[in-house]
């Protein structure tokens, strides 16, 4: 069973989609490039719950529960990383204002009420995105501070990620904190973990 567009009315989310609760106080995690600030909430189409056109009127910044959920996500397409990759990217330590108040899409209730499956997360179909930012939209109009789902490339399921809604770019006023770590620290251990090879050489 696909997942179906959501409902019209957004207080039909408010009301009965399941909650997470993220704490402020536990740290999320994200590897982006060195030149690039940690809280950037992007509206462009290549994210899976960005904003669909031509809304603009929040952005999307992806986090995730775990260092190695971070690395998996952003870098877990390629099974050779080099290591001018590395170099070139941080790991973000990053803490929250306030606690998260998220939609939940690992509760097993989002099935049977609404019809969701994996696919919504993980997808790969033509289309996939495009119904991803529907359902982004309008959970982002229920009042949701972001999405809590699981990580696609994370295959042992450890890992959850967090698609956290905010004002559209990076305008400083989000109140998200970050300590950055030089992603060379931990990616030796997290290829090998997950059976990746890193090399010298090879093009970004």
């Amino acid at each position: 069973m696909r997942t179906p567009p959501p409902p019209e009315d957004p207080n039909v989310l408010t009301r009965e989609f399941p909650t997470f609760t993220w704490p402020a106080q536990q740290p999320l995690s994200r590897v982006h490039r060195v030149e690039h600030d940690t809280a950037y909430f992007a509206t462009g189409q290549d994210g899976r719950f960005n904003p669909p056109p031509p809304e603009a009127g929040f952005g999307t910044l992806y986090l995730s529960s775990h260092p190695r959920g971070a690395f998996v996500e952003t870098l877990g397409r390629f099974r050779y990383i080099s290591q001018a990759m590395i170099n070139e990217r941080v790991l973000a330590e990053v803490y929250m204002p306030s606690d998260l108040r998220l939609a939940d899409l690992t509760n097993p209730q989002v099935l049977g009420k609404f019809g969701i499956s994996n696919d919504l997360s993980m997808g790969n179909e033509d289309d996939a995105y495009a119904l991803a930012q529907q359902w982004a939209l309008r959970l982002w109009q229920a009042g949701f501070s972001g999405l809590y789902y699981g990580a696609r490339r994370d295959v042992e399921l450890q890992s959850r990620s967090v698609a956290l809604f905010g004002k559209p770019g990076d305008e400083g006023e989000s109140g998200v904190l970050s300590t950055l770590h030089p992603l060379s620290e931990v990616a030796a251990e997290m290829a090998d973990h997950y059976g990746f090879v890193i090399v010298t050489g090879l093009p970004l």
